[in-house]
């Protein structure tokens, strides 16, 4: 998976939230509750809404245009018509497997709330939920600023971005009640 950053994130602001979240969850605080401008379920409450930048990981069906020529002139116009033509379909279809196996594409940057029950995620303007029983495994990469999610029966989410550490702390606290430790880079 390839993560772009723009600016690299200072250890400060963001990640000092995630810090202080933790020690706190550690010393037998809750999570914070914060008032959400979206519609939740009854009884849901709202824990963490981050921008991040996020993938997915994912194959497609794709097709490659075979091109088929028509030769006129003696046998060696025809070998070589038909030899080019071979060679071109040949790397099309090469581009097209390339295309179509499974990697981390894209999706840009989401808006992403962390609720009692589920991670909602803003893609082009439609709310999306992960409901945390699909959740199976969380991977959080702190000091490179990332977490993937691996779903069950789903294609795996990947997040990127300064608020990702706190919540990697969040989510996996919300999913296993364990605390994910932060400590500065050496």
């Amino acid at each position: 998976m390839v993560f772009r950053r723009s600016r690299p994130p200072e250890y400060h602001g963001p990640w000092s939230a995630a810090v202080e979240l933790a020690h706190r969850l550690q010393t037998g605080d809750c999570l914070p509750s914060l008032a959400s401008q979206v519609l939740l379920g009854p009884g849901e409450t709202l824990h963490a809404s981050v921008g991040a930048g996020c993938w997915r990981r994912y194959g497609v069906n794709t097709m490659y245009e075979q091109r088929q020529v028509l030769a006129f002139g003696g046998l060696g116009m025809l070998g070589l018509t038909a030899a080019a033509s071979a060679v071109g379909n040949r790397r099309r279809r090469a581009e097209a497997r390339a295309y179509a196996v499974e990697q981390w594409r894209p999706l840009g940057e989401l808006w992403v709330l962390a609720t009692d029950r589920r991670l909602l995620l803003l893609h082009q303007n439609v709310w999306t939920s992960v409901w945390y029983s699909g959740i199976r495994q969380v991977l959080p990469c702190p000091h490179e600023w990332r977490m993937e999610l691996m779903l069950e029966g789903d294609h795996p989410y990947g997040f990127q971005g300064e608020w990702v550490p706190y919540l990697s702390v969040v989510l996996v606290y919300l999913l296993w009640a364990e605390i994910v430790y932060l400590l500065p880079p050496g």
